[in-house]
């Protein structure tokens, strides 16, 4: 995975975009299947944050079945210069490397492989607390978990990391430790077999 992103590269998606230099970027790798990854109450925490930052924008990276039901709620709020809609790319780790912080609002969730990239990018982490997300990122330490659908908690946890670049650099440095000791191929390979050989064991115990 690339985990940077060129000066010129940058400047060139931020053009592709519209992004501003001074634009404060939150966003988002999912498919848009709203009633599983939730980025309904991610694009719904937009008003509250833009109250604080004005400058603040979302980029949604993905494309997906619920895409136009997003487009509706997006006109709905009137913010279709706030959040963007990437569609289909090929270029993700790029995009997730200019976003100030990764925002994960997921419904149900597994080992999110999407977060794990975040944080191997540095980003501190928003995710929801649900199924295997509290087993990637740390409450306080690597980012925020805030319970599944609410906005206004999202809001609270993106304002709060904002408004403290200190903390979000912290966390981001957190993230990527955590990431590189605990979910890189042979890490997981090991804690695999460490985990085979004793269901092995308790299943086939020596005989006494």
């Amino acid at each position: 995975m690339a985990k940077f992103t060129t000066p010129t590269r940058a400047r060139a998606i931020r053009n592709e975009f519209g992004i501003d230099k001074d634009d404060v970027l939150s966003g988002n790798v999912a498919t848009l299947t709203n009633e599983i990854k939730g980025q309904e109450y991610l694009i719904r925490a937009m008003p509250h944050i833009i109250k604080v930052f004005p400058t603040a924008r979302l980029l949604l990276i993905g494309d997906g079945p619920s895409e136009s039901y997003f487009v509706e709620i997006i006109k709905s709020l009137n913010f279709r210069e706030r959040v963007i809609l990437t569609g289909f790319r090929k270029d993700i780790p790029e995009l997730v490397n200019i976003l100030d912080l990764y925002v994960h609002p997921s419904l149900t969730e597994g080992l999110s492989i999407a977060v794990i990239e975040a944080m191997f990018l540095k980003k501190p982490v928003i995710a929801t607390r649900v199924d295997g997300l509290p087993e990637v990122v740390v409450e306080n330490q690597t980012g925020y978990l805030v319970p599944s659908k609410d906005a206004e908690s999202i809001a609270k946890a993106v304002i709060d990391l904002l408004g403290n670049r200190e903390k979000m650099r912290q966390m981001g440095e957190a993230g990527f430790k955590r990431a590189e000791a605990k979910f890189t191929p042979d890490v997981i390979v090991k804690e695999l077999e460490a985990l085979y050989r004793g269901l092995s064991c308790k299943i086939h115990p020596k005989s006494q």
